[in-house]
């Protein structure tokens, strides 16, 4: 996973999208919330075979997700105020045919491994 964040996007764009509960893409994040109001954050793995991935490494790659999506936020107050108002949930993805299944999460900053 990349760490690096393009400073393309428009935040104020990105707000009313969340606002009105719909998703956006941000290079490769997902960036969507929920109807309870929380904000989901979807990254995905390198390598679409879990078995490739101890649990450590799947650890490491969430906290890269997560310094990823820190760094988005950090680029406006607005959005930052929005998102700590909200709550984050993190998902690390893997592609299976055209779909995502989630691999691990951490969700109210407890960390689970659906796959492995």
């Amino acid at each position: 996973m990349k760490t690096d964040v393009k400073p393309i996007l428009n935040f104020e764009e990105l707000l009313e999208t969340l606002r009105n509960f719909k998703s956006q893409l941000f290079d490769d994040l997902i960036i969507d919330r929920t109807k309870n109001g929380r904000i989901e954050i979807s990254g995905f793995l390198p390598i679409n075979r879990i078995d490739e991935f101890s649990k450590v490494e799947l650890i490491n790659e969430m906290d890269i997700l997560k310094e990823k999506f820190n760094q988005l936020v950090n680029m406006s107050n607005d959005f930052k105020v929005f998102v700590l108002s909200a709550g984050v949930d993190y998902f690390l993805c893997m592609e299976d045919g055209g779909c995502s299944i989630a691999v691990c999460s951490e969700i109210l900053g407890k960390f689970y491994i659906y796959y492995h």
